[in-house]
């Protein structure tokens, strides 16, 4: 769902989209209807995104004051505490809307910089609860688009004609057009010359706007021949990598998802927060090359771009590379705010977007916590985004990592089917390539998953532990192989040394990752090591709040509580996960047996009644199985006298 939703009459369509592009460019996601047709029913998917929205944009002029679709509209977000009222004529609102103040578009000459948009802007920010992070270089593009039509004399040609929008329009692309407004709601007097120049103006600006939307080819491709100012980060990426060049002379992307960190900006009055901005952008880049699933550029190529208006897509192509992290500081008196975004180059799309506040006292403490919270935020997103891109591409040209990739969703789905179709795609990108690591360290989790639920088949075990030494022994150094490798070996060849030593290596390459925070949690879990799980599990969610993974970290959660006798808490961690993973039966486990051990005994019967009917395969996992992995004999014991006492089948 978008961040900002636009309300608005068909007549003003060119405006609804030259404003939802300004607020994109600010950093805001927008949604509104591009084929509004009057009379058209309230429908639900409209609905749906409207009571999403944060800040819903309610443009009022002499057409919408008579909608009743634009009312309806209005009077829900004002319900919700959501509308942004911008009256773009003088007009006389509806009644219930006139007290509200509203943002006033009357004067606005079309400038995407001007001091009308910013107030809106402003606005927006506020409801939303995030800055904004501007993509300074598209808007400057605009700005200066808006000034050359106005330099030509544009407001003498305002008359609303279809011609004076469509001019220089790619052919085939449809008209944008506001009529210019015969009356006014109020005298019914025409509207000042000037009025009729600062909507042509608004209009040059959606034209200008819609031609940059993809599918337009940019009217100056000297750079994208490799002639800009990028030609020599180009040239240095080459050598960084050793890659070779596209035909259009730029770095191919490489296999690994590639992503650089641009130079933040500084927002400051002054330039003594430079050091400060620069400082974050090579902190990120340090960090994030830990990671090493995907490719980072070095600082100094990154540094090229410093204090210039950079597009994201020429940056991704000049360099090679699939996602732009970038960001701003600002200071006010004791207080720094640090705003960043994930963009994704190809297609100019925000994936993710957040800001921190801090004391310029213990700036630097605040630097590392930035570091932390963005490096684990990224992690997840950036995934998730090749997971999209790797959907998208047609059967016939999946290569090895994209079948990895593919792999991911499925095994996350946490069902048998999921964990059986993600075992199918690995065997396929094995067979593809053979030593590829990231593939048999997440075959070697899949078969805990498929362990753990009962629905493993004989032989399979010795299989996943093979792949998941296997995977260590070639690559010692990647984290993700080592993080699921451990969890494997801890669990199916319980060899708790072997494992320990190895997340302990993952937590030493990458310690701001959700996925070994969460294997090293488990990997202590199963060594019989509550405490240290916990703090583990705890610091994946903390790093990663939206993470697949979350019900599988509460159920770790709730496990160590149980070992450690607080059977309250595993219970009520056990039930959390059950509501974030309703078809995982580990959970449902842990809450039958701390039942049990209360001695609630009609509970923990119902409990194991409602675990056979959700996961049939779990119920039957044989209690000797917990004693087998467990090194802590007389836990194991009470857990399996719990299983009996409720009736598990052995």
């Amino acid at each position: 769902m978008a961040d900002v939703f636009i309300s608005y009459k068909s007549g003003r369509r060119a405006t609804a989209e030259c404003i939802a592009r300004i607020l994109t460019l600010h950093g805001y996601s927008v949604w509104f209807d591009p084929a509004l047709v009057a009379g058209e029913e309230f429908s639900r998917p409209i609905e749906r995104e409207l009571r999403a929205a944060r800040a819903v944009v309610v443009l009022w002029c002499r057409l919408s004051v008579e909608s009743d679709w634009v009312r309806e509209e209005a009077t829900l977000a004002k319900r919700l505490r959501t509308i942004i009222p911008v009256r773009l004529e003088r007009v006389e609102l509806p009644l219930g809307f006139v007290s509200l103040q509203a943002v006033d578009l009357t004067n606005w000459d079309g400038s995407p910089r001007g001091r009308p948009l910013r107030r809106l802007v402003q606005e927006v920010a506020r409801l939303v609860g995030r800055d904004p992070v501007p993509c300074e270089a598209e808007l400057d593009s605009l700005e200066a688009a808006w000034r050359d039509n106005s330099a030509c004399g544009a407001p003498a040609a305002a008359t609303g004609s279809a011609s004076a929008v469509t001019a220089g329009r790619e052919p085939g692309h449809p008209v944008l057009s506001d009529p210019a407004p015969a009356a006014t709601a109020v005298g019914g007097a025409s509207p000042e010359p000037i009025a009729r120049g600062r909507w042509h103006n608004a209009r040059i600006l959606a034209r200008t706007v819609v031609q940059r939307i993809p599918g337009f080819r940019p009217s100056s491709i000297g750079a994208a021949n490799g002639e800009g100012p990028g030609a020599a980060a180009t040239a240095r990426r080459a050598r960084e990598t050793g890659q070779g060049l596209t035909a259009a002379g730029f770095p191919a992307l490489p296999d690994r998802p590639s992503l650089v960190v641009l130079p933040f900006a500084n927002l400051s009055d002054g330039i003594e927060q430079d050091y400060f901005a620069d400082g974050m952008t090579e902190e990120l880049t340090t960090e994030l090359a830990r990671m090493r699933w995907f490719f980072v550029i070095a600082r100094n190529s990154a540094f090229t771009y410093k204090g210039r208006a950079v597009d994201a897509r020429q940056v991704g192509r000049e360099l090679g590379v699939r996602y732009i992290l970038q960001g701003s500081v600002r200071k006010s008196g004791g207080r720094v705010r640090i705003s960043g975004q994930l963009i994704e180059a190809e297609t100019g799309h925000h994936l993710w977007a957040d800001r921190f506040d801090g004391d310029l006292d213990a700036i630097f403490d605040l630097q590392d916590r930035i570091t932390e919270a963005v490096v684990g935020l990224l992690d997840p997103s950036l995934r998730k985004a090749e997971i999209e891109r790797a959907r998208r591409k047609p059967p016939s040209s999946l290569d090895a990592y994209d079948l990895y990739l593919r792999a991911l969703p499925a095994y996350h789905a946490m069902s048998e089917a999921g964990t059986t179709e993600a075992q199918e795609l690995l065997r396929r990108a094995l067979a593809l390539c053979p030593q590829f690591a990231l593939a048999k360290s997440l075959f070697a989790a899949c078969q805990v998953r498929r362990e753990a639920e009962g629905w493993a088949r004989p032989g399979e075990r010795e299989e996943a532990i093979r792949l998941a030494r296997e995977g260590i022994a070639a690559t010692p150094d990647e984290p993700t192989v080592l993080a699921q490798g451990a969890l494997a070996i801890a669990y199916l060849a319980y060899g708790h040394d072997e494992a320990l030593a190895a997340i302990e290596r993952a937590l030493a390459l990458c310690p701001n990752c959700a996925l070994v925070e969460g294997s090293a949690g488990f990997v202590h879990l199963y060594g019989c090591r509550p405490e240290p799980a916990i703090r583990h599990f705890e610091h994946a969610m903390r790093l990663s709040p939206l993470d697949p993974w979350m019900g599988s970290f509460l159920m770790g959660i709730a496990f160590a509580h149980q070992m450690a006798g607080r059977l309250e808490e595993a219970i009520a961690f056990g039930q959390s996960a059950i509501r974030a993973s309703p078809h995982f039966g580990a959970p449902r486990r842990v809450v039958v047996a701390s039942l049990a051990l209360l001695g609630r005994m009609e509970e923990a019967r119902e409990a194991a009644e409602e675990l056979r009917r959700m996961s049939p395969g779990a119920y039957r996992v044989f209690a000797a199985r917990v004693q087998a992995q467990n090194p802590d004999k007389a836990y194991a014991e009470r857990i399996i006298r719990a299983y009996r006492a409720v009736g598990f089948p052995e």
